[in-house]
């Protein structure tokens, strides 16, 4: 029994090896996925925030447009 396991024992560390390389390139996924979570609600901030800031142009160049018109 002994003899059998002393056999297979390169194998064993071999798959062993292949499970810990698995086990980091599932990590770095993991890390690249949160990292994309995060800049895309940083870029969804961003983005509301100039949607916002166009709405806000948008409104006050009619107001601007109806003032003038009201003057003239």
């Amino acid at each position: 029994m002994s003899y059998q396991i002393l056999e297979k024992q390169p194998g064993y560390v071999k798959e062993l090896g292949r499970v810990q390389n698995l086990q980091q390139d599932l990590y770095g996924a993991l890390r690249v996925c949160r990292d994309g979570r995060s800049h895309l609600e940083v870029a969804k901030h961003c983005n509301t925030e100039s949607v916002l800031e166009l709405f806000s142009f948008y409104r006050r160049k009619c107001n601007n447009s109806t003032v003038l018109k009201c003057l003239g």
